[in-house]
């Protein structure tokens, strides 16, 4: 199976970018004190039989979980809280996908921030152009693991930069690995699974980005699934996306290769979905981000559609019904800092003030990741 390159689509990778300021490392800061103050409580006994599953694989040979983190994106510093603390220490393994740019000045003994000294790092050319070390450390890393976490943005799977990334997956998928996608990872096993293997559905196309609070409804299929059943009749959680996976269906929530588990209150689109790879439920995903669930709407939100012309010169459209708070926060997270507080005038504190307690959930780090983990542990004690 050849996956083709994307064509015709922004590349929104590899923006303009400068030196990390003196702001942004205060930013990091703050978000890694708020990570370490404000951790997921997980009950005991849950997380005991969570380590049970996962000791029991161990026996088997298979490697815990492999959370695939594209491009340094901030939001996986917000997933560390959203896991069981034991669990995390043991079971849990980091690779970075970044761009040869990047890699070339890279050096685990300078790093700090988001890539840890002890995660692996995989450097891909904007082409797709891979070396023989950096495959082999690629699927190294994907292979005999419990399950793969494939995380948020930025991006389009279309980009050639993500084609080796996709192969590896698809390979994870022939020898049923379990899998979860969260935002760019959603689309990407949408467009691996239901795109270039069963040619259901056009991939991914740019569309909203949805830098905001979103509710989401629980399909019938969600409330049966083990992921989702705990979530209630619906739920609020924060999204930003640029793209958008096309669904071959919108209004039934069963089709040939996957389940509707939850849909946009807004527009009824399909948000979370459960896909069929070599065996049935193979893969969860979800184009919303479970680990900045947020507690409510709250009263400051845009009553009518905004639009925002980038420093690319692209534009784009923040939907009605949206948080002004997340809108601010998909900025700082998608685009660069310096250009966005010069064009906007919005300011560290700003972004700080998305950070705090009240405003964050954390019931669905305790009631989506949870699950999820165990989850992929039980089909994996199945094969």
């Amino acid at each position: 199976m050849n996956i083709e390159k994307g064509e015709g689509l922004t590349n929104v990778l590899f923006h303009e970018k400068k030196d990390i300021t003196e702001d942004a490392n205060k930013i990091q800061e703050k978000l890694e004190n708020f990570i370490e103050n404000n951790p997921a409580e997980f009950n005991e006994s849950d997380e005991d039989s969570l380590m049970g599953k996962y000791e029991e694989l161990e026996k088997r040979g298979l490697k815990g979980v492999l959370h695939v983190i594209h491009q340094e994106t901030p939001s996986s510093e917000l997933l560390l809280r959203s896991l069981p603390e034991k669990w995390k220490k043991k079971y849990y393994h980091r690779l970075h996908i970044i761009s040869d740019e990047s890699a070339a000045g890279y050096s685990k003994e300078l790093t700090s921030g988001i890539i840890r000294p002890e995660d692996d790092v995989v450097g891909i050319s904007k082409d797709g152009i891979i070396s023989l070390a950096n495959k082999k450390r690629l699927e190294e890393a994907l292979k005999n693991r419990v399950g793969v976490i494939s995380g948020g943005g930025p991006g389009n799977p279309k980009d050639p930069f993500y084609l080796p990334l996709l192969k590896a997956m698809e390979k994870g998928l022939r020898e049923k690995t379990p899998g979860a996608g969260i935002c760019l990872g959603h689309q990407l096993y949408g467009e691996l699974i239901l795109n270039s293997l069963r040619k259901e559905s056009e991939g991914v196309v740019p569309g909203y980005l949805e830098g905001t609070t979103s509710i989401e409804s629980v399909t019938d299929e969600g409330k049966k699934n083990k992921v989702f059943e705990k979530l209630g009749d619906q739920f609020t959680v924060a999204s930003f996306n640029e793209y958008h996976l096309v669904v071959p269906v919108q209004k039934r929530d069963e089709f040939s290769h996957g389940k509707v588990l939850t849909r946009s209150m807004a527009t009824d689109y399909p948000t979370s979905l459960s896909l069929h790879g070599e065996v049935e439920d193979q893969v969860i995903t979800t184009q919303r981000h479970p680990e900045i669930g947020m507690k409510g709407a709250g009263e400051d939100v845009i009553l009518e559609d905004k639009k925002f012309n980038l420093p690319s010169g692209k534009e784009i459209i923040i939907p009605a019904g949206n948080h002004t708070d997340m809108l601010l926060l998909a900025k700082y997270f998608v685009f660069n800092y310096d250009k966005l507080n010069k064009k906007y005038g919005f300011t560290e504190e700003d972004i700080q003030d998305l950070f705090i307690k009240e405003r964050m959930a954390t019931h669905l780090g305790k009631n989506f990741y949870g699950p999820l983990l165990g989850y992929m542990a039980d089909l994996r004690l199945k094969q």
